[in-house]
């Protein structure tokens, strides 16, 4: 892969927004490498464009577990996922808002989208729906007050939540003030 050096920064910044997993992937051969590439871009873009504002990025494959419990329960009839999840939260509000993406690089499609590809961008973004709104975020047992379940359910969203603040806040994709308010919310 060569790059210019203003590239390569941008290629390093959108791996920075990521996690260290997927800059492993440009030391591999065949389809991982454009994968990382596509994504880091993905990264940058959403960044630039203001969409992380009060928000955070979350690579999916880093959290195989939500599709795979999601599917073992019978909630989805596949392991396909989506590639990223735009968490934005509203402290004034005390809202979370969540976006799934799906990345896609194909040479030679001619503007047009196959419809075999449009079908399986639709499921992998309806299984990333429903295992991240059933796994991650405890849909489910939003009624049941005083669950042990519901308490785990959101342990770990807020740990979740925390990891990928922090990592924002250690490449300065937020600054103090934000990150603060962010961590209070």
């Amino acid at each position: 892969l060569e790059l210019s050096d203003s590239e390569g920064q941008i290629l390093l910044r959108g791996l920075h927004l990521l996690g260290a997993g997927l800059g492993l992937r440009l030391l591999m051969k065949g389809p991982k490498v454009p994968e990382a590439v596509s994504l880091a871009l993905a990264s940058h873009f959403l960044s630039k464009e203001g969409f992380l504002k009060h928000a955070l990025l979350v690579p999916l494959d880093e959290y195989p577990d939500l599709v795979d419990d999601a599917y073992l329960r019978g909630e989805i009839s596949s392991l396909q996922r989506s590639d990223l999840m735009v968490v934005r939260l509203d402290p004034a509000s005390r809202t979370i808002m969540v976006t799934v993406i799906e990345v896609k690089v194909r040479t030679g499609l001619d503007g047009q989208l196959p419809d075999e590809l449009t079908d399986k961008m639709i499921a992998q973004l309806s299984n990333s729906v429903i295992s991240v709104r059933n796994r991650l975020f405890g849909h489910p047992l939003r009624d049941r007050h005083g669950s042990l379940a519901a308490a785990l359910k959101l342990r770990r969203l807020t740990a979740l939540l925390r990891e990928r603040l922090e990592r924002a806040r250690r490449y300065e994709f937020l600054d103090e003030s934000e990150s603060r308010e962010l961590v209070d919310f």
